[in-house]
């Protein structure tokens, strides 16, 4: 995968397509590798953007959000905090988002940097937050996409590269959603 995207930033797209199609074949794989492979070896230009550091980080009920998870799947990621005061007067127009569109192909990640576990869940309960909600108490995932201040917004395409990131209310988060989830249709997770 990675020599594949080497040589697609070298716009060696032949070499590059080779790559993909050796990798989307390869049975050791992972899933999600297979699936960005085949859409890389469809439209090599796919492959020349920033990928989405891989992370894992547990959910309250205890089970694993990844980037391997969201794969074929528009994400919206928003590090916040309860005690942000921005990121509570973004809440409104964060969740109409993940209300707007449709759960099968596009997924809300909210990332909490809250220290206070307890007071997290209340808040979560408090505000009836949509998407998958995950606290990232030490900071990892956070230090991971290198976040310098909240609230902060990443929106990765079906293949988990970066399409936008921005800090406080820059940009039309929901525009570029919008966009993403309008292109031609490429293999999701659950086509492949």
């Amino acid at each position: 995968m990675l020599d594949g995207r080497i040589l697609a930033t070298l716009k060696k797209d032949a070499e590059a397509k080779e790559e993909f199609t050796a990798c989307a074949a390869n049975s050791q794989a992972t899933s999600a590798d297979c699936l960005r492979a085949k859409n890389f070896a469809n439209d090599v230009s796919l492959a020349r953007g920033e990928l989405a550091p891989g992370f894992s980080i547990t959910k309250a009920d205890g089970s694993a959000v990844t980037l391997d998870s969201l794969a074929g799947k528009v994400v919206l990621i928003d590090f916040c905090a309860t005690w942000c005061p921005a990121c509570v007067k973004d809440l409104d127009y964060i969740q109409s988002i993940a209300e707007e569109f449709d759960k099968d192909h596009f997924v809300l990640l909210g990332i909490s940097s809250d220290g206070d576990e307890a007071k997290w869940k209340r808040y979560l309960a408090d505000n009836r937050m949509l998407g998958l909600q995950v606290r990232d108490g030490n900071h990892s995932v956070s230090d991971t996409f290198h976040v310098s201040g909240i609230p902060t917004y990443v929106v990765l395409d079906v293949n988990g590269m970066v399409q936008m990131r921005a800090t406080g209310a820059e940009g039309d988060l929901r525009a570029k959603v919008r966009s993403l989830l309008a292109k031609p249709a490429v293999q999701t997770a659950s086509s492949h």
